[in-house]
């Protein structure tokens, strides 16, 4: 029984009057009235409990602590680093002499310690037949994407290992550079450090970080729309505390096998590539991504 209850019981309860006799109908003279006994003090109330406080909804922000570490096909993902490489194998030349727009280019150029950051589309990589492949160094990186319809040109490279080729075919396609034939190619070594940008709510540098690979987090903001072919594309928000930035972010048929949607909570490891001057994310190999809720869930 609660305060408040006790207190409408006393209140309710008959008080007693002091010095009333009992009536005699046959007395003239009345007695003097007792005085009122005292009303008794109401209880006190007792205190409302608490509010429940509501869950925060979902926040695509804010990566579950549950979730394992990962850097896209990097394996394993202990070799990603957010230290800029410190070397120079090249790279600058090669994209010095990129071609105008539209255009191929027969060059010589020697790349010595390139990195590879990712594989691009390969379906055959477990095979060790990879045609797309990008590469860094401390000048920036590059696209190299060989003719997939000679399997002559194939290479067995993976991420992390170091690589030394020669430049004999470049082109410029929309903008981005893409090496289309190398020779004499080597590794020199493997499971070397790759250099990921922690780019989650910062500004992309959409001049010198073109297919260099970066790692963000954020929300599908918006449909997917069609972008050229087969792909669709989505508004990608990342947040570095109240700064928002929405960049694209690309799919090749969004034929996950659970599709990518509006609301949903994104991790991307790819190379920034660019369309006609627009910076997007383009996810060509699927291992770039991972999914990780929706902000309905």
């Amino acid at each position: 029984m609660t305060w408040r209850s006790l207190s409408l019981i006393a209140l309710l309860t008959p008080l007693t009057l002091v010095g009333c006799p009992p009536e005699d109908p046959s007395d003239t003279n009345e007695g003097t009235e007792g005085t009122d006994g005292t009303d008794g003090t109401d209880g006190t109330d007792g205190t409302d409990g608490t509010d429940g406080t509501d869950a925060p909804d979902f926040n695509c922000h804010v990566l579950p602590s549950s979730l394992p570490d990962w850097a896209g096909d990097l394996n394993p993902p202990a070799l990603a680093t957010t230290t800029p490489f410190a070397f120079d194998a090249g790279l600058d030349d090669v994209i010095a002499a990129l071609p105008a727009n539209g255009e191929t280019a027969t060059v010589n150029i020697p790349v010595t310690g390139a990195v590879v950051t990712t594989l691009g589309f390969n379906p055959e990589a477990d095979l060790g037949v990879v045609h797309t492949f990008y590469v860094g160094d401390a000048t920036g990186g590059a696209l190299v994407r060989l003719d997939f319809t000679d399997d002559t040109t194939a290479v067995d490279v993976v991420p992390g290992d170091a690589l030394n080729f020669t430049v004999t075919e470049m082109e410029n396609f929309n903008g981005l550079l893409q090496i289309a034939a190398i020779s004499d190619l080597t590794v020199t070594s493997q499971a070397n450090e790759v250099y990921i940008v922690a780019s989650t709510g910062l500004a992309i540098d959409t001049v010198n970080d073109i297919s260099v690979v970066h790692q963000l987090h954020g929300e599908l903001t918006s449909s997917e729309s069609g972008c050229g072919g087969s792909s669709v594309c989505f508004d990608f928000e990342t947040r570095d505390g109240d700064i928002a930035v929405v960049s694209t972010l690309r799919i090749n048929n969004n034929n996950l096998q659970t599709p990518l949607i509006e609301g949903d909570c994104v991790q991307v490891n790819a190379p920034l590539t660019q369309f006609n001057g627009d910076a997007q994310f383009n996810i060509g190999n699927f291992a770039w991504q991972r999914w990780y809720g929706n902000i309905n869930d």
